[in-house]
């Protein structure tokens, strides 16, 4: 998950060369569970994506395989497993963009100065504000 967020940050901020200096700026401004920073949402995408991906496997292998299952060709596996994952993306999107949202998140100044705030408090906040 730590490089995970460091290859998001790279690609959305200007960050330090190496990964060794991202990950100390890293734990120096934000603190080391800011390493972790969107790893929730991936966690909780998990069950949903494994469930429509196999409902949906099932449901393209009965319109797709014939009826005599020995007789399915590489083309009809393909085809049914390309359907359970399109399937499995269009309906865990939105937590794969909470996630990305959450990762690339930077401490930013508040308006009186004074303190470091973040976005997003977690997966729900983002949710809300993605939503609004």
């Amino acid at each position: 998950a730590p490089l995970e967020r460091i290859k998001i940050l790279f690609q959305v901020h200007n960050m330090p060369i190496t990964i060794l200096k991202s990950v100390k700026e890293i734990v120096k401004q934000e603190g080391a569970l800011a390493l972790w920073n969107g790893n929730m949402a991936v966690c909780v995408r998990v069950i949903p994506y494994s469930a429509v991906q196999y409902v949906s496997y099932d449901f393209a292998k009965a319109v797709i395989y014939p009826t005599d299952v020995k007789n399915v060709t590489a083309t009809q596996r393909v085809l049914s497993g390309a359907c359970a994952g399109v399937s499995a993306v269009v309906c865990t999107y939105p937590l794969d963009l909470v996630r990305v949202r959450l990762a690339c998140q930077r401490p930013r100044l508040s308006a009186d100065g004074t303190r470091y705030t973040m976005r997003y408090k977690g997966i729900v906040d983002c949710l809300a504000k993605i939503y609004k």
